[in-house]
């Protein structure tokens, strides 16, 4: 018999005292549903315990889907996976009964106007694989860890499918953030696929796009850019740079059986030393087939202060001229990694209106109140999805700064959260002591 935590009965005393004194909140409106342990392959969250998912009902009128992946960054190292292994980033033992949905799984149609009749569902995260692994069995070699998040994915979907209806819908959406956003970027073909080309199947990968490739004159594209201090020194490298220098050609081994959810072209396209190129969203993102709408800052901070770049978050005076200009050089990396959006470069051409954007030039992890020309990008999305054709023009939005010969270019958009501190090069305060959302 599964064992629920305690935790959920303090927060529905907590939700029926302020119902009692009538201050408006709202219920949790999206049901916890745990996977069958019968659910085979996968269905475990890195400590063994069931995977499952949070779901809302749509209207009888609907036959609309909105599926949003949980991000929460990831773990490559046995100290770093067993440490969220007693977390709910490792286990559904700490998850609550039910959530009130946000964005586009948000039930109240004054906010969410056109998706607030979709059946929504949202897919916790809990095997800090990006979504991706296909390994359903423990080892040492996995430090006794399950690391399934692509095998829970598909029998959340079998689920799906069987019970909610999934089969029978017109129209799925399939979208998440940081890591969840990693995991709608790889799982979109495969949703399509196991749907079948009946079913409209889209993507809206937010804060997803890792890693942009090096510029010219840095490491060769496959790669991240150089990290900051190599910058900095004159050097080029990164973590990645240097675990496939040591291994000297030989293979990188594949924990979490990540591999069997690539694209077979594009790991035909690399040598088999390199299948791990097609992991970054630089390469992997043109041999994606289904429709996207990219959402991903210029300056992810997730990525130029935590994951990649490990710039100073607190720099001293003698290092903000080095931390604006790497800041910089990320920015220029991203758009000139994107570009390949703007320019329809995908092995297989997608139909009218083609794949979507929009890129704030704003030292940030996530968009989502950030605009751009006054434009926020859900009513695009939502334009862009149903393919109404009324805001074509912003179905591409790449913000671009006004800089003045020899100043570099740095994160220009006008929200407050965007900017980089021009005296203490600081970044933003909601970033400096937490990692990724």
């Amino acid at each position: 018999m599964k064992i629920r935590s305690t935790i959920p009965l303090f927060h529905l005393g907590v939700t029926l005292l302020l119902g009692f004194l009538g201050t408006g909140v709202r219920a949790g409106d999206m049901t916890y549903v745990g996977l069958p342990e019968t659910t085979s392959p996968g269905g475990f969250c890195m400590d063994g315990s069931m995977a499952g998912y949070y779901i809302r009902t749509g209207s009888d009128t609907s036959s609309l889907f909105v599926i949003h992946l949980k991000g929460g960054g990831g773990c490559s190292t046995e100290i770093d996976c067993l440490a969220r292994n007693g977390t709910a980033k490792g286990s559904s033992l700490l998850w609550e009964d039910s959530i009130t949905g946000d964005r586009l799984l948000d039930g109240d149609c004054a906010t969410n106007p056109d998706f607030c009749d979709a059946t929504a569902v949202h897919v916790p995260y809990c095997t800090s694989d990006g979504h991706l692994g296909t390994n359903t069995e423990i080892s040492d070699d996995t430090w006794g860890l399950y690391f399934d998040g692509h095998s829970n994915f598909a029998a959340i979907v079998e689920h799906l499918i069987a019970t909610s209806g999934l089969g029978d819908a017109t129209d799925v959406l399939l979208t998440g953030g940081s890591a969840g956003s990693i995991g709608a970027y790889f799982n979109v073909d495969w949703l399509a696929d196991r749907l079948g080309s009946e079913i409209n199947v889209k993507g809206v990968p937010n804060a997803g796009w890792f890693n942009p490739g090096s510029l010219p004159g840095d490491l060769e594209e496959i790669f991240a850019p150089s990290d900051y201090d190599r910058f900095t020194a004159g050097d080029k490298g990164n973590l990645k740079y240097d675990l496939i220098q040591e291994l000297d050609g030989a293979i990188i081994p594949d924990r979490t059986k990540v591999k069997n959810l690539l694209s077979s072209d594009c790991l035909a396209d690399y040598a088999p030393n390199e299948w791990w190129a097609c992991t970054s969203l630089h390469i992997a993102y043109r041999y994606i087939k289904t429709p996207l709408f990219n959402i991903h800052s210029q300056y992810d901070t997730n990525q130029i202060f935590w994951t990649q770049g490990f710039v100073p978050k607190n720099p001293d005076q003698s290092e903000v001229d080095s931390v604006e200009r790497y800041i910089e050089m990320w920015g220029k990396a991203t758009r000139a990694s994107m570009q390949q959006i703007l320019d329809n470069d995908t092995k297989t051409p997608k139909d009218s209106p083609g794949d979507g954007i929009f890129s704030t030039s704003c030292l940030s992890h996530g968009t989502f109140s950030t605009s751009i020309d006054g434009l926020t990008w859900l009513p695009i999305v939502r334009d862009w999805f149903f393919e109404l054709g009324e805001m074509t023009e912003s179905y591409r939005l790449m913000e671009s700064c006004s800089v003045k010969e020899g100043e570099l270019e740095l994160p220009c958009n006008e929200a407050k959260h965007c900017t980089l501190n021009p005296v203490t090069s600081q970044v933003p305060s909601e970033f400096r002591n937490s990692k990724s959302p």
